[in-house]
């Protein structure tokens, strides 16, 4: 039973702070981008590349580590991005900032695209990205990466998926 002069808790404190933290972790990358563009080689990207279905138009795009170790596998990491399920853009600049920085600190990453139709939308879109850790572990000898080290990283709806 709430009182009439209750008043409920407000989560606005708790909604400010996950705000501060999401935005320090944007300033992290964005720093670390900057750090690392002048201190090392930039990454080189592959772009839309397929890993789903023939016929399916969601591709993704390969940040290449920018000096691997030799005879080292390097670990890799899923960029999801955000959009409430419906929008966003693998190519958005978080996502183009994170797999910079990511890939010039010795990951290799795959900002990927999802299912955004109306039709199915849900497990659809979850399947794609588990399909993108998949594609990761198919490939990990042509990418020379690490099958057993593989990250994932979201905003927003992606961080959900």
């Amino acid at each position: 039973m709430i009182l009439p002069n209750h008043r409920a808790k407000s989560s606005a404190p708790a909604i400010t702070n996950l705000k501060k933290q999401h935005s320090r972790l944007i300033a992290l990358c964005v720093f670390l981008a900057a750090l690392t563009s002048t201190t090392l080689a930039s990454p080189t990207i592959t772009k839309d590349v397929s890993y789903l279905a023939p016929g399916r138009k969601e591709k993704l795009d390969i940040y290449h580590p920018s000096q691997p170790a030799p005879g080292t596998l390097a670990p890799a990491i899923v960029i999801i991005h955000g959009g409430g399920w419906v929008g966003g853009d693998k190519a958005a600049k978080r996502e183009i900032i994170t797999g910079n920085a990511l890939a010039a600190a010795g990951y290799l990453c795959v900002s990927i695209e999802y299912w955004k139709g109306s039709k199915d939308r849900w497990p659809t879109n979850l399947q794609d990205c588990k399909n993108a850790v998949r594609w990761l572990r198919m490939n990990a000898e042509k990418l020379k990466i690490d099958p057993t080290k593989i990250g994932v990283i979201g905003g927003s709806a992606g961080g959900h998926l």
